[in-house]
């Protein structure tokens, strides 16, 4: 049966049946899901970028492969010349903890992957260069789309971009989960939950969207505010990943409070059971409380016993305290793909080439 490639400009106009096929991906996960891109095109979009929606379905419609890119407006001189680069990237950006591809698990799962990467370079054949960040290195689906970015006229080279840690947690309860855990840490969360406890209406609740969501997003708001960490440079991104994420099933947001005052927040997104620590901070007046470490016992002693996930990870990045709570790690790559029929593209990837041939020749 035919293959129809098609490009969709905004995450509505895709027909209901790619919201089903993006539900299922593994690689992606919840951030190759309709509800993600919605939130992020809402949200996280520059002034000058578009998003475009590169699909692939069987002429009855059945949907086979999509891949989310925006198209950036061209900035800065990454040629070494003076010239502006065009650029399109992935539908990406560091609130992704993974990227990838979906694809239908079909046997002509190949040349579906091959007709979108085709037409995609068509789509983009204004374009110098497209970069994919934030793909998991061990799915099959990286290796397959180098493959299909080459064989569509592409020049790629892959490039670390973060840690991620986890662990699988399906053959365990919370007691063995947290038997795992370092004897430091286990002391820890016995003293910081006792001096919790003893706080007059000290409560750990877990909002997923089915009590008063507004008021658990102002609770998170106003810790984040009085929290160590930078104002958000997209500021709506996360009270509406919240309100999308509970729609969907997939919220479960962490409060510690003391008395009325909210006091430690981690927002956990749940999906196709797996459990990612998306985001936590703490009130700077409760920095000695070490709340942080009782709250996320008490979020992990859900996931496990409650939402029964089988993986819980710790989103991106190396942090030392990740590998107290996760005792595995895996990385998140990426692909510059340049345009070798354009001049500039061209150039990207000769110096491509010979950073290659450079860290052949030091044995790095």
């Amino acid at each position: 049966m035919t293959m129809i490639f098609r490009a969709f400009e905004g995450a509505d106009g895709l027909p209901p049946e790619f919201g089903a096929l993006m539900a299922a991906d593994d690689a992606g996960g919840v951030y190759s899901s309709l509800p993600w891109y919605r939130n992020f095109v809402a949200t996280c979009l520059d002034a000058g970028d578009r998003p475009l929606f590169a699909t692939v379905a069987r002429s009855d419609g059945t949907p086979l492969a999509l891949l989310a890119v925006r198209l950036v407006d061209g900035t800065g001189d990454e040629t070494g010349w003076r010239r502006r680069v065009q650029r399109a990237e992935g539908m990406s950006n560091f609130y992704s903890c993974a990227f990838a591809p979906v694809l239908a698990d079909t046997d002509d799962r190949a040349a579906a992957l091959g007709t979108l990467v085709q037409g995609l370079a068509e789509t983009l054949s204004d374009r110098d260069l497209l970069t994919l960040r934030a793909m998991p290195v061990e799915a099959p689906v990286f290796a397959e789309l180098e493959q299909a970015l080459r064989q569509a006229g592409f020049v790629t080279e892959r490039f670390f971009h973060f840690g991620n840690w986890y662990e699988s947690v399906g053959d365990t309860d919370f007691e063995g989960y947290m038997a795992r855990r370092p004897s430091r840490l286990r002391n820890t969360l016995k003293r910081k939950s006792r001096r919790f406890a003893a706080h007059d209406g000290a409560a750990l609740r877990i909002e997923d969207g089915s009590g008063d969501l507004e008021a658990a997003i102002a609770g998170y708001e106003a810790v984040y505010r009085q929290s160590w960490k930078d104002p958000e440079p997209y500021p709506d991104f996360t009270a509406g990943l919240i309100r999308k994420a509970a729609a969907a099933g997939a919220l479960r947001l962490g409060t510690a409070w003391v008395g009325e005052t909210p006091a430690a927040v981690q927002l956990w997104l749940v999906w196709s059971g797996r459990a990612t620590i998306f985001k936590l901070a703490y009130d700077e007046t409760f920095r000695d409380h070490s709340l942080g470490t009782v709250l996320t016992a008490h979020m992990a002693r859900h996931a496990i016993e409650v939402d029964r996930v089988s993986e819980i990870d710790f989103g991106c990045g190396d942090d030392s305290y990740k590998s107290d709570w996760l005792g595995q790690r895996r990385e998140r790559w990426g692909i510059a793909a340049c345009n070798r029929h354009r001049p500039a593209g061209l150039a990207l990837a000769l110096r491509a080439r010979a950073k290659a041939l450079v860290r052949r020749l030091s044995g790095r």
